[in-house]
């Protein structure tokens, strides 16, 4: 989601802090980059104020007096229609990397680490917003960032490298992305993860392909040196978001380059077709997630495949993609309505 207050320079801010004078600290800061800024010292006055007023933003610590926590109000930031835009930073008196991830994982935009002075903070304040002009004001790849400086303890290595697998399923096809989750997921070592990471960074890209071919070779390397071995659970579908592939096309070469584009790609689950009536024949009983088809095929046409897996009620509908030299204006209108 995009940081529109942010990229506006139109942010409300709300702290939450029970000391006055770091309170007052907090302000004073956030008014110099240009936020303008509340606090409250408790929890009960936070809800008044956020009952009265707008905000785009609440930084507080994970714990406050009464039953009400960090966690209670981020769960509802994301539940509440009223306050989808609204992104919440935490305040840590001291770093845990359990309550740090969790915090992320729920959604957290930034966490911050005391003691808070005003030099202290105003760094951190300053990292957040350089992060923000470096992401283009997108909170998902911000949050990504302080994701990466979680110090991981063995029990939340995973945790961590699945929120960035979700994070590169959110931007697919951003190569600079690919390659951050990659080096993040290597230095967790959970290898397996960056080898695909980086197998779709070198395939999407010409220009990434040395410098990915490069650093998988050492991520092997890695893995002999500290003798892990291959974890074939993870698979493309982590990254892509889909596994089983058709390919219909009368060309048996046409048919070979694209199975080797998807096997490159990490997907094991091809099934090649000559002719649509091969293909309808198969799709009874099986389920692809996507079909890449030539448009003009023997048998069936790639028009009537599309109406007849489109009348398939009872099956999830595939994604399609057509593959030809041999479309033309005229097939457009007929290729938008069939979707």
């Amino acid at each position: 989601m995009l940081l529109q207050p942010f990229a506006n320079r139109a942010v409300k801010a709300l702290i939450i802090e029970q000391q006055t004078q770091v309170r007052a600290m907090m302000q004073d800061v956030l008014r110099e980059c240009g936020v303008t800024a509340r606090s409250a010292a408790n929890m009960k006055d936070g809800v008044a104020f956020l009952e009265a007023e707008r905000f785009d933003w609440i930084i507080m610590p994970p714990t406050l007096d009464g039953p009400v926590n960090f966690m209670h109000v981020l769960g509802h930031a994301i539940r509440s229609p009223h306050w989808r835009t609204l992104r919440l930073s935490l305040l840590l008196p001291e770093y845990t990397a359990e309550v740090v991830t969790q915090a992320m994982e729920f959604g957290c935009l930034s966490w911050h680490v005391g003691p808070f002075t005003k030099e202290t903070f105003s760094i951190q304040m300053k990292t957040l917003m350089d992060r923000m002009f470096k992401y283009g004001f997108l909170s998902d790849m911000v949050s990504a960032a302080y994701v990466r400086d979680i110090d991981a303890s063995e029990t939340i290595k995973e945790k961590i490298a699945e929120m960035e697998t979700a994070i590169v399923r959110l931007h697919p096809g951003n190569i600079k992305l690919l390659m951050e989750a990659a080096d993040s997921c290597r230095k967790l070592g959970v290898y397996d993860r960056a080898l695909v990471l980086l197998n779709q960074a070198r395939l999407l890209e010409e220009e990434s392909n040395s410098i990915a071919e490069k650093t998988m070779n050492d991520v092997r390397a890695e893995m002999s040196r500290y003798g892990k071995s291959s974890d074939q659970a993870f698979t493309a579908r982590d990254i892509i978001g889909f596994e089983s592939v058709a390919v219909i096309d009368s060309d048996s070469s046409v048919q070979q380059l694209i199975e080797k584009n998807l096997r490159d790609a990490g997907l094991s689950d091809i099934n090649l077709f000559s002719d649509g009536q091969a293909f309808m024949d198969w799709f009874q009983d099986h389920e692809p997630e996507m079909v890449i088809m030539e448009w003009r095929i023997p048998v069936l046409s790639g028009a009537k495949i599309m109406q007849r897996v489109a009348m398939k009620s009872d099956k999830n509908p595939p994604r399609f993609v057509v593959v030809s030299s041999s479309l033309s204006a005229a097939d457009m209108p007929l290729l938008r309505e069939l979707g």
